[in-house]
């Protein structure tokens, strides 16, 4: 089993704002507008309006709700509803290329900041984990993809032959290890385990050691792809790559990782 470290949701370049910390504690990861890099809007099949997105009515057009974990969100939930998360291009050539399948786990982050009651930003923003998925199947064929018809990656611009490797990857019922029968998906509850940034640092990427235990703070050791000792080390703080979507954490640091998502999710 390998880990995952995901970037996904909105952020200063697409949806021009972090996602909020409701005050009840709610990670809100806010999708990302369906557009492509000249602003031009893809028709998804979903819209902001099918969405249950307190304090942020808005919001209008077509949205990317990638990876789709949260069936709360929807005002009507499409019939067949899984949990699934999609990739292609580059970023799940990388995926492909560690292997990662059934039974690993994607752990999502993105940029965030809490909000007051009247839904107005405080404080600083900052990089957090906001949700976890373990793989139970991974479907490269287009036409199997489009059974999935309400996601993303099961739409027409996904099948055009600019986009490689369209992959969408289905998620567990359960997770196949901790006590009990835990959700093989979910979004998490705020906790300050979860900040992967550090307190009050004015830098997004400049991660708190104590936030990501699989890294050797004594010895810079990484383990996970971006990253090196040379590029990320530093006494004070690891700097995080500024650019990637998908993290994948060596099978070697795996217990690390899976006991503090357990701890996470057990509130230990």
């Amino acid at each position: 089993m390998k880990f995952v470290l995901s970037r996904k949701g909105a952020d200063s370049q697409f949806g021009g704002k972090p996602s909020p910390v409701l005050p009840d504690g709610t990670m809100l990861s806010l999708p990302i507008p369906e557009q492509n890099t000249a602003g031009v809007m893809f028709d998804s099949n979903r819209k902001f309006e099918d969405l249950a997105l307190r304090g942020f009515s808005g919001l209008s057009g077509y949205y990317h709700l990638d990876p789709d974990i949260r069936k709360e969100l929807y005002k009507s939930v499409p019939e067949n509803w899984v949990p699934c998360f999609g990739q292609c291009d580059a970023a799940q050539t990388h995926l492909s290329n560690n292997e990662i399948g059934a039974g690993d786990v994607f752990l999502f982050f993105g940029l965030f900041q809490k909000v007051d009651e009247h839904f107005n930003y405080t404080g600083k923003p900052f990089h957090a984990l906001w949700g976890y998925m373990q793989v139970d199947k991974v479907i490269s064929d287009p036409e199997e993809i489009k059974e999935y018809s309400w996601h993303p990656h099961a739409q027409e611009r996904y099948q055009d032959k600019s986009v490689t490797n369209n992959t969408l990857y289905v998620g567990s019922e359960f997770l196949s290890f901790g006590e009990g029968k835990l959700p093989g998906y979910g979004v998490f509850n705020w906790d300050d385990r979860l900040a992967l940034t550090k307190k009050d640092s004015d830098c997004l990427t400049h991660w708190d050691y104590e936030s990501i235990p699989w890294v050797n703070k004594e010895s810079g050791q990484c383990n996970m792809t971006y990253h090196t000792a040379e590029s990320s080390f530093c006494p004070e703080y690891f700097q995080s790559a500024s650019r990637g979507q998908e993290f994948v954490i060596t099978e070697s640091a795996t217990p690390v990782v899976e006991k503090r998502l357990l701890e996470i999710l057990l509130k230990d």
